[in-house]
């Protein structure tokens, strides 16, 4: 299977959700001869990621997890540092998901290191950091990371294919959860809103875009 149909199975999932199932798995790429094998590896490292956070959406956790390590392990195999990150920051992601904001950090202090991260990955998991800190009740280390995050966002450039959503309005979004978490509504309201009315079209209807209306409507009420 080509980059591109990989790239069009991963772009479903805005669309269509949690429920797509793929057979391919790490044991293809391990037992496949050795000039197709590093290409295979790569292809199934960046799936087992995205199958993880598939896993995640529908809150099967501990199937999560095993595919995040599985992936991160892959990608190292093929010295892809973008996929690796990848998985090491969707550990973080579910984390915040099961109100662990310390094992986010950690999990996202694992992406911010991986050799061959793009800048768009540091800015994510800067602010899953920052959200991680305010979940805590730690204001001055979130505001920290959300600045730092802030100032790389507008020269971070476009992301890799892999992660294509890691766009300006999607760091919006998670700069209004940040600020959500440490009280200042108003610009978590404005930042929300400019995310949301920004997002891609054929994101506007995805079910992770739940969480950040209904932050949205928090952030406005208490504006």
């Amino acid at each position: 299977m080509s980059s591109r149909a990989w790239s069009q199975v991963g772009r479903t999932s805005p669309v269509y959700g949690s429920t797509y199932v793929h057979p391919c798995s790490s044991h293809t790429s391990r037992s496949s001869p050795g000039p197709q094998r590093h290409a295979l590896a790569r292809l199934v490292a960046e799936w087992t990621s995205f199958a993880g956070w598939l896993h995640t959406a529908v809150r099967k956790d501990t199937q999560a997890l095993t595919l995040f390590t599985d992936a991160e392990d892959l990608a190292d195999e093929v010295d892809d540092g973008t996929i690796a990150a990848t998985a090491a920051s969707f550990r973080g992601y579910l984390a915040r998901l099961q109100g662990r904001p310390r094992s986010a950090i950690r999990a996202s202090a694992a992406a911010l290191a991986t050799p061959g991260a793009d800048p768009t990955q540091h800015t994510y998991d800067l602010l899953q950091t920052a959200q991680a800190y305010a979940d805590l009740g730690d204001k001055k280390e979130a505001q920290r990371f959300l600045a730092k995050a802030s100032d790389l966002a507008a020269t971070a450039g476009e992301p890799p294919p892999s992660v294509y959503w890691y766009t300006e309005p999607f760091f919006r979004l998670n700069i209004g959860l940040a600020q959500l978490g440490i009280g200042q509504y108003r610009d978590a309201a404005d930042s929300l809103r400019s995310g949301i009315q920004n997002i891609p079209a054929d994101q506007q209807g995805a079910e992770w875009m739940n969480e950040y209306q209904q932050a949205l409507s928090y952030a406005s009420e208490r504006a």
